[in-house]
Parts: C-alpha cells; sequence; structure tokens
C-alpha cells in the first residue's frame, strides 16, 4: 500500500470519518486523492491531508470538508489541482495558505457561497491555467482583480463584468460568461486573444494519448478507471480536473490535455448590446462561439467566413438584420448553427454545409426565405430578396427609383394627350365636356360665395 499512487473513495457512507482518516498515514505516497460525492458523519479535517505531502491532485466534490481548508492547505507544497466544488464552503477567501501553492495549475471552487473580492495574493500563482469561480458571490471587476495577471489562464468561468483586461490573458482557451447580468459591449479587443494549440501543447497531449492508450477515447465523457496494480501508467501523467462547457448545444466535460484542443467563447444568456465586432472573425482557431440570447444588433460580420475550424455558432435570440452572409458556406467543420428569433433578411445560402442544418436554426426571422423554411423566395406571396448591401446594389436602388419617375411623368403626360385628341376629333364629347367643366366651376363658385 506504500507505493499506492491514486486512491479513489467516491460514493462512500460512513458514519465516522476520524476512523478512515487515522489510516491515511499508511498512503504517504499518494499523488491523486479522489473523495467526492460522499454522505458522511464529520467533516475532512486539513491536519490529516496534510500529511499526504506528494498530493498533486485533492478532489473533494460535494463532500463535507473542514470550513478553515484553504487556510490550512498551504503546506501541501506538491499540489497542482485542487477541486473543491459544492463543499458548502462560504465567507472570504483567505490570504494566507492557498496562495502559498505556485505549483497549483487547476483549481475549482464553484457552486459555493463564497463572497467578497478575490485576495490580491491571486497575482502570484502564475501557474494557474483553469479556475472555475462560477455560482458564488464575488464581486468587484475583473479589470482591477489579480485575474487580470494570470497571463496563463487557459481557462476562465465567473460572474462578473467583460473588461478589456481579458484580451491580455493570451493563453485563453475557453471563456465562459454565460447566465450572468453582463452589459456593454463585446470588446472589439476578443480578436487578440490566441485560440490555436501552441506546438507545445500539442506535445504535451501527444505523450498523454500515448500514455494512456485507448483510455484516450474516453476522456471526453468518462472519468478515468486506473487500476492500482499498474503504477507505471499511474506516473505517465496527471489527472485533471473537469471542465465543462457549452458547444453544439450541449454540455461537454474536457478533461486533461483534451483541453489543449479545444477553444471556445461562450457569453450567451447575457445583457450585451450593440454590433457583433469584426475583429472576431480573428479567431480563426476558434471551435465554438455562442452569443445567443442577448440584445446585439447590426448585421453578421462578413468577417465570420475566416473561422477555419468553427464547429458550432449560435446568434440565435438577438436583434440581427441584414443577410447571412453567403461566405459562411466556406465553414467545412461547421455542425450546428442557429441565427432563430432574429430580424435576417433574403435567401438562406443553400449549399454545402448549409444544406444540412434545419428549420428550427432560422425560426422567427419573418424575411428570411428559401431551403429550408417553407418560404420560396420566387413566390409571389413572399417577401421580395432585398438585394447584397454593397454600392452596386445601392446604385441599382437609386436606378430603379429613377425609372420609376420617368415612367410616371411619360404615362402621365400619355394620358393627357390622349383625352385632347379624343376631345379634338369628337364634337359631341367636347360639348360635353366644356358643359361640365362650366357646371362645376358655378357650383364652386356658389360654393364659395
Amino acid at each position: 500500500m506504500h507505493r499506492l499512487q491514486v486512491l479513489k473513495l467516491d460514493d462512500l457512507r460512513v458514519s465516522n470519518i476520524s476512523n478512515m482518516m487515522q489510516a491515511w498515514k499508511e498512503f504517504s505516497e499518494i499523488k491523486h486523492f479522489y473523495f467526492r460525492y460522499n454522505y458522511v458523519n464529520g467533516s475532512i479535517g486539513t491536519y490529516d491531508l496534510r500529511r499526504l505531502r506528494r498530493l498533486e491532485g485533492l478532489f473533494l466534490d460535494n463532500s463535507t470538508v473542514d470550513g478553515n481548508i484553504l487556510q490550512s492547505i498551504g503546506a501541501l507544497t506538491s499540489l497542482k489541482i485542487l477541486s473543491l466544488s459544492r463543499c458548502g464552503l462560504n465567507g472570504t477567501l483567505p490570504l494566507e495558505g492557498w496562495c502559498e501553492l505556485k505549483n497549483l495549475q487547476e483549481l475549482d471552487l464553484s457552486w459555493n457561497e463564497y463572497e467578497g473580492i478575490l485576495p490580491s495574493c491571486v497575482a502570484n500563482m502564475t501557474s494557474l491555467r483553469l479556475i472555475e469561480l462560477s455560482d458564488n458571490k464575488f464581486t468587484g471587476n475583473i479589470a482591477s482583480s489579480p485575474l487580470s495577471k494570470l497571463t496563463s489562464l487557459e481557462s476562465l468561468s465567473l460572474s462578473s463584468t467583460i473588461p478589456r483586461q481579458f484580451c491580455e490573458m493570451t493563453k485563453l482557451s475557453l471563456i465562459d460568461l454565460s447566465f450572468n447580468w453582463l452589459s456593454g459591449q463585446i470588446p472589439h479587443c476578443f480578436g487578440n486573444i490566441k485560440l490555436e494549440v501552441t506546438e507545445e501543447k500539442s506535445k504535451m497531449a501527444r505523450h498523454l494519448f500515448y500514455a494512456f492508450g485507448t483510455l484516450a477515447s474516453y476522456m471526453l465523457e468518462m472519468d478515468y478507471h486506473v487500476q492500482f496494480d499498474n503504477y507505471d501508467l499511474i506516473q505517465l501523467a496527471d489527472l485533471p480536473i473537469t471542465a465543462a462547457f457549452v458547444t453544439k448545444r450541449n454540455s461537454y466535460s474536457y478533461k486533461g490535455y483534451i483541453l489543449n484542443y479545444m477553444s471556445g467563447i461562450d457569453l450567451s444568456s447575457n445583457k450585451l448590446h450593440g454590433e457583433i465586432p469584426d475583429a472576431l472573425g480573428n479567431l480563426s482557431e476558434i471551435h465554438s462561439l455562442n452569443l445567443s440570447h442577448n440584445n446585439l444588433v447590426g448585421t453578421i460580420p462578413v468577417t465570420f467566413s475566416n473561422l477555419h475550424q468553427i464547429e458550432s455558432l449560435d446568434l440565435s435570440y438577438n436583434s440581427l438584420s441584414g443577410r447571412i452572409p453567403t461566405g459562411l458556406i466556406e465553414l467545412n467543420f461547421l455542425a450546428v448553427f442557429s441565427v432563430a428569433h432574429n430580424n435576417l433578411t433574403g435567401r438562406i445560402p443553400d449549399k454545402r454545409q448549409f444544406e444540412t442544418f434545419k428549420e428550427d436554426s432560422y425560426l422567427e426571422n419573418p424575411h428570411l426565405c428559401g431551403h429550408p423554411l417553407s418560404v420560396d423566395c420566387t413566390s409571389t406571396g413572399s417577401r421580395p430578396v432585398l438585394p447584397p448591401a454593397d454600392d452596386e446594389s445601392e446604385e441599382h436602388g437609386f436606378m430603379d427609383m429613377e425609372y420609376f419617375y420617368i415612367s410616371f411623368i411619360v404615362s402621365y403626360v400619355f394620358v393627357v394627350l390622349c383625352i385632347a385628341i379624343v376631345l379634338y376629333i369628337n364634337p359631341h364629347w367636347r360639348r360635353a365636356w366644356f358643359h361640365f367643366i362650366e357646371v362645376y366651376i358655378i357650383h364652386f363658385r356658389s360654393r364659395m360665395f
């Protein structure tokens, strides 16, 4: 048992946890400790955890822990992953203890009741790559918070505003700010965020896939299943926490170095307004972009045709207008597309992957026509399709009005000439016409005087 590297004690019902903790001193070589989803009497004491000096991953989700655990956990200097989601923790984050974890790379404090501002010591935790702080009661502005100094972050989930300091976090690959009360406009500098897979990340990912063999195919959906009789396998790679992200209308959990291949931005269900920045088209390596359920206006940027790796694009439930850019048909990996509940006009692109999108992708756009909608762009009952909004089309628009005025004047002159010719040829109609004019003049004068 002294060689045990991973200890997983999930889904237990324990009447007295103190007896169990006494045995932990036998596991001094443990590197990853899982104690999740348990029903126990008592709480996990920090003194017992400090015995595990070699611990690199600590997973205590949905368990009862000591409320001062963050203050006392600083002794675990080798810790790289700390997951305390749904542990009923509250109060403000302490200034000591956890901030001393210089090697910490992934931190999950979501679904607790922490409040106040983030302590300044967070800025010194420069190894952090993933932070989950959502569903707490934190206050303050990211622009003045220590998060703005963590330029190595790759995944961030929290509730706050969108400051421009996000654009300085050049290593972000997952940004989840959905279901908040965010207002204002989407920063144009979002287009400067680099979401590509670096050579270093790629090498690390390949190493992990080689180490785990067929296990890699399950990394996206399942927990790791580690056999204690194969210690060499455990030493080949870390077992990191999960980052949940919504894409393709489903919530997926990304684990380990799979995160190095996933990139996305989710700003859905907020109160963002203004136009979608053209600069977002610079995110050529992004896989998922969700701007739905906001108050965005303007047109869909034509620069979106540069999102060559995009697989899911959701712009539904906004107030977007104009046409769907035809350049989007060049997005060969696009599998999910939705612009429902907007004010878009014109013909729906009907080539390549756009042939596969169903009607619910375009609902509640009364001026859209074409497949898969039942509105035929060529039918007389449908609204006319607006020409493309370019200089040539605008010029043609003015020419149409000019033709209208010319044809109206010509028609008017033609009718007057026809009446004059008929009255000149037919004396009977001429006398009747003059008599009618005379009666009308007499009647008009009698009413006036």
